[in-house]
């Protein structure tokens, strides 16, 4: 679908835009630890097991280490998952249409507080056109979502093979739910808009723009939007409420979700994406800095959202669709990522993910030597019970600092001698500064 189908204005002078990105690559050289890819690995066939989940494909990009893939159970009797296969993702690729606005923002050709009415026509008089950029992307436009839309759903099983213009899914919008920017409720329709302005804006059709932004810069050749790119098979067999979708054409499906939820990928494409963007390696500082700036009673920022996993602060998204649901997520603490996709529904994704975070947070990380000398870190004991100690075959103890798994900062010393009875029994995070380096291990108190 080209993109005067869509919305049939161009920017004459913006028609030639490319956004290039310039992304520092993952050294090769880098693997995970064998004994965590048991254990993660441990975690998902336990998980899946006793949830009774049809078959997981999951990834976890660990900081300073590298990217893990698991997967567990089948795509179809018989057939198990395997890496290599792809899940649609859903609402994850509200992620990809945000980033993709921010990276017009960053060019100064478009403003988070530019109105609908600058840049596109009335599709709807349910729709304000004073609604802004921002209000859209942290869905406080007061759209209602065309989901919840009484006979929206009916109208697209009717005929599975049409193909829906953004216009004709933007049409079916009741009034709105409350006065732009006084209110928060998840709406796809707000990234159909956010879509439309990204092509208004550039002169292209988004899909293109993700393969030559996105996709192609980060190696993601198997992450794609159906219907408007070739289809990366093998594709994981769909299962909505036990009943298999794999032969159910999806075409109104895919088309009336579009940029608010039509893209599929892999575990390992999406924890690489959100290792490059979480790590501040795709915006610039002020870009990325809007996106998590978290508002509204959902903790929501400009494509993602504030989340907890486990106890864990994550920023995130979740995606379901018929046959799929996935979560990915990043862990502000550990700076790693955690990517499930799942092919079926109803299932828990946030669990499995949870679960996974968890096993990270609890594995050693052992002792850790310091470049260009003999020097190394040891704790002891481990599990402790009122103190713990330290000994460090290097001098310049600054200090020692031990943080819960939320990334809270309870207490602080410097001295090799820690008391830790001002801590409840659990698992702690200790972050032991020299002159040298900074060590990072995991402890358990009783």
């Amino acid at each position: 679908m080209n993109n005067a189908n869509r919305i049939g204005l161009v920017r004459p002078n913006l028609m030639c835009l490319f956004i290039s990105l310039f992304l520092a690559g993952f050294a090769n050289g880098q693997s995970i630890d064998p004994a965590l890819s048991m254990r993660l690995q441990d975690t998902l066939d336990s998980i899946r097991l006793d949830k009774n989940i049809q078959g997981i494909s999951a990834a976890v990009f660990v900081h300073g280490q590298g990217l893990w893939t698991g997967v567990s159970g089948e795509s179809y009797p018989g057939v198990p998952i395997s890496p290599d296969m792809t899940f649609g993702i859903g609402s994850n690729t509200k992620t990809f249409t945000a980033v993709m606005l921010m990276k017009l923002v960053e060019h100064n050709l478009v403003s988070l507080d530019d109105s609908l009415f600058e840049w596109l026509p009335s599709y709807n008089p349910n729709i304000d056109s004073n609604i802004t950029i921002r209000q859209m992307l942290n869905h406080a436009s007061g759209i209602a979502n065309t989901f919840d839309v009484p006979g929206f759903l009916d109208s697209l099983s009717n005929d599975r093979s049409r193909i829906l213009t953004t216009p004709e899914v933007l049409s079916w919008l009741p009034a709105a739910i409350y006065a732009p920017g006084t209110g928060q409720n998840y709406s796809n329709p707000n990234y159909h808009l956010t879509g439309l302005i990204i092509e208004q804006a550039t002169g292209q059709n988004l899909e293109q723009l993700m393969r030559d932004s996105i996709f192609g810069p980060l190696g993601m050749g198997r992450t794609f939007f159906p219907i408007y790119d070739s289809v990366q098979n093998p594709v994981a067999n769909p299962w909505h409420y036990n009943v298999d979708w794999n032969d159910t054409i999806r075409t109104s499906l895919l088309t009336s979700q579009w940029s608010a939820g039509a893209m599929y990928s892999t575990a390992g494409d999406m924890a690489y994406w959100y290792n490059e963007l979480m790590n501040n390696q795709f915006l610039n500082p002020d870009e990325f800095d809007e996106m998590i700036t978290f508002t509204g009673p959902q903790d929501r920022g400009l494509g993602i959202q504030q989340l907890e996993l486990n106890g864990r602060t994550v920023w995130g998204h979740g995606g379901g669709t018929f046959g799929y649901i996935s979560i990915a997520a990043f862990d502000t603490l550990s700076k790693s990522s955690v990517v499930v996709l799942i092919n079926a529904r109803p299932s828990e994704p946030k669990v499995v993910a949870g679960a996974l975070l968890s096993t990270l947070a609890g594995f050693p990380v052992g002792s850790q030597p310091i470049d260009n000398s003999s020097g190394t870190l040891i704790i002891y004991p481990n599990p402790a019970d009122n103190k713990l100690w330290l000994d460090i075959e290097s001098k310049g103890l600054k200090e020692v600092r031990i943080y819960n798994l939320q990334g809270q900062l309870l207490l602080s010393d410097s001295s090799p001698e820690v008391s830790l009875e001002s801590l409840e029994s659990g698992l702690y995070i200790i972050e032991v500064e020299t002159r040298e380096k900074c060590y990072t291990q995991t402890f358990m108190k009783y």
